[in-house]
């Protein structure tokens, strides 16, 4: 925790600390160790609720009385319906909140308490009746949902939402670019950035949203200074920083040869099930190549398990493939080694090895991938033509029906706009192709080269079944034709 500890926390740490989770006081404990600064602010907090505890047994002196009337009379009750009904209903309206919520408002029954009997030693302290009757309307109107649903950056401040969107907290976020987890987020350019930088959701289970804010868009031209590059950081619902886990190239990835940046990012977030969620994480170096989905404890940010590949990754999803009930990790993106564009189904329980790589491009001393499937999607003429970045891509996928999924393939994902096309394949729960579809461009794209002699083929059914029949399968030494699971994620299975 580098910041200091908000007045609302320590409050409740002084006066409700019940209403804290366990890991929330040990980290204020441990702040309170090291910020001479807090600890006098925590102390002045205890010898206030002290000085109230301390006398409230005695009856009020005929001065506190004398007071109070003369408070009332001079105004202060006009935020009271009736100063003296409101003395007299003080006690009821505090038995009515114990007897709905199942305990007293330490901060309000202290302070309604001290008010009543002692008027003329609550004004040394602060307290007036105007301040009561703002602390009753703060208690007795409905509860401010403290869950966070969203998160803004403006202004270099990072604000946490409810999804009423009340406020929640803020944190200092220089040099992060301005948007939000319902817009994007975008730099300082314009340009709008395609990862996720925040995550909401409740990552643990216990009901409670955390919000993860990964540091990782420092460049040469752009530099984060909040949020350290590699880093990924966990706050609690309340704003705590709970853990903060950097995850730097290890043995594997320094096989690898890149050397544009050599810092990693963090890119996209999956979190899978609800009652004991996991949480997975891509990160990539020198875009593209090459990549790793993490699978990161929720409790301390530790890593779980790590697959390696030799390219990017533009999407990061969870599907239920095969409609058995478990859910499966989805990515696609460009294999790098290959020049062509990918499909990798995952089981989330067996993140081993890397993809499917050619010599070059395969680091070496790991171990073969255990993907459940893994697929290639060929080039066709127009992104041989118009493509300047050496391959296709796959951008999307889509669940089509119970057992059908759309899978969107970019020829040009680097070309301009004018010279960019769409092939749709459609697979089936066991990754064969059912059909295949173009895009208005590609047509427009195609037919140009037809005119220019650059293609040969007619687009036919022909050319359409033989596209679809150029999709390949990693059986886990090679690729083949036939629709096939690769051979090492099977045998750990034990499948037939």
């Amino acid at each position: 925790m580098s910041q200091h500890i908000s007045d609302e926390m320590l409050q409740l740490y002084v006066v409700e600390p019940e209403s804290l989770a366990t890991d929330e006081k040990e980290l204020i404990k441990t702040h309170l160790e090291a910020c001479a600064f807090c600890r006098e602010h925590l102390q002045l907090e205890q010898e206030m609720y002290s000085y109230i505890d301390s006398h409230l047994g005695s009856e009020p002196t005929e001065e506190d009385l004398s007071y109070a009337r003369r408070l009332l009379r001079q105004g202060a009750g006009h935020m009271l319906s009736s100063a003296e009904q409101k003395l007299l209903g003080v006690g009821s309206v505090l038995a009515s909140y114990r007897a709905f919520s199942g305990r007293a408002p330490s901060i309000i029954s202290r302070a309604t308490s001290y008010l009543v009997r002692y008027p003329v030693r609550s004004a040394a302290v602060g307290l007036s009746f105007a301040g009561l009757a703002l602390l009753l309307s703060m208690v007795l109107r409905p509860a401010t949902d403290p869950n966070p649903s969203y998160v803004e950056i403006q202004d270099e401040t990072l604000t946490v939402f409810n999804r009423d969107g009340r406020e929640l907290w803020t944190k200092r976020a220089l040099g992060m670019p301005e948007g939000s987890t319902k817009a994007g987020f975008r730099l300082p350019n314009g340009e709008r950035i395609r990862s996720d930088l925040i995550l909401v959701s409740d990552i643990n289970g216990d009901g409670h949203n955390e919000v993860l804010v990964a540091g990782h868009l420092s460049t040469t031209d752009f530099q984060a200074k909040s949020f350290a590059a590699e880093t990924l950081y966990c706050f609690s619902s309340k704003g705590l920083l709970r853990w903060a886990k950097a995850y730097p190239e290890n043995s594997f990835a320094k096989s690898f040869e890149y050397t544009r940046w050599g810092k990693w990012r963090i890119e996209q977030f999956v979190v899978i099930g609800k009652l004991k969620p996991r949480l997975f994480v891509y990160a990539y170096c020198t875009p593209y190549f090459p990549s790793k989905i993490l699978e990161v404890a929720p409790d301390n940010g530790s890593v779980l398990q790590t697959y390696w590949h030799a390219g990017g990754v533009s999407f990061l999803s969870a599907h239920n493939i095969d409609n058995e009930g478990a859910m499966e990790l989805i990515l696609g993106g460009p294999n790098n080694g290959y020049g062509r564009a990918y499909l990798a189904v995952l089981d989330p329980d067996r993140l081993r090895g890397c993809g499917p790589a050619p010599g070059d491009f395969y680091p070496e001393g790991v171990p073969l991938g255990t993907e459940k499937f893994y697929l290639l999607f060929p080039r066709t003429e127009v992104s041989l033509e118009f493509g300047n970045a050496g391959y296709n891509a796959t951008e999307t996928i889509t669940r089509a029906t119970d057992n059908t999924f759309i899978v969107a393939v970019e020829e040009n994902p680097s070309a301009p706009n004018e010279n960019r096309a769409t092939i749709l394949y459609t697979l089936d729960s066991k990754m064969g192709v059912a059909s295949v579809t173009w895009s208005d461009q590609f047509l427009h794209l195609y037919r140009r080269l037809l005119k220019e002699k650059k293609a040969r083929q007619q687009l036919s059914a022909i050319y359409w079944e033989n596209l679809k029949n150029s999709v390949e399968y990693w059986d886990g030494e090679r690729f083949v034709k036939e629709p096939t699971m690769n051979r090492h994620y099977v045998a750990g299975k034990n499948l037939p």
